[in-house]
């Protein structure tokens, strides 16, 4: 009986020590990324939001690296994405459907996004 559990004791110290090898991870290097394919990065935007500032930032460095295949927009909205009753134009606030096949001229999937 103390042998097979010397015998187990040493399989699964064996067997532990084993499973801990550690091997390397291959990443293959980026090249130039070529496509007509356009991401579209939406932005809500806030006036008390810390973030925002960051997220600028990041859009416009990606829209510089990449200016044919990113489009952004950015809605600044009230809170939580609530529309918002301030804004200059009554007419922004009765749009419910924006077809992006048409601002991106053909490039983007045929898509609605809803804005309401």
């Amino acid at each position: 009986m103390i042998n097979i559990f010397r015998l187990s004791c040493f399989l699964f110290i064996a067997v532990l020590f084993n499973g801990c090898s550690e091997t390397e991870i291959i990443v293959p290097k980026a090249g130039e990324i070529i496509s007509d394919r356009v991401v579209l990065i939406e932005d809500f935007t806030g006036v008390k939001c810390p973030n925002c500032p960051n997220a600028a930032r990041e859009i416009t460095s990606l829209m510089g690296r990449y200016p044919k295949n990113v489009v952004a927009v950015a809605y600044h909205t009230e809170f939580l994405g609530s529309r918002s009753q301030n804004l200059l134009s009554t007419k922004v606030n009765m749009i419910s459907e924006l077809r992006m096949e048409k601002l991106l001229k053909g490039k983007w999937d045929s898509i609605w996004v809803n804005l309401l």
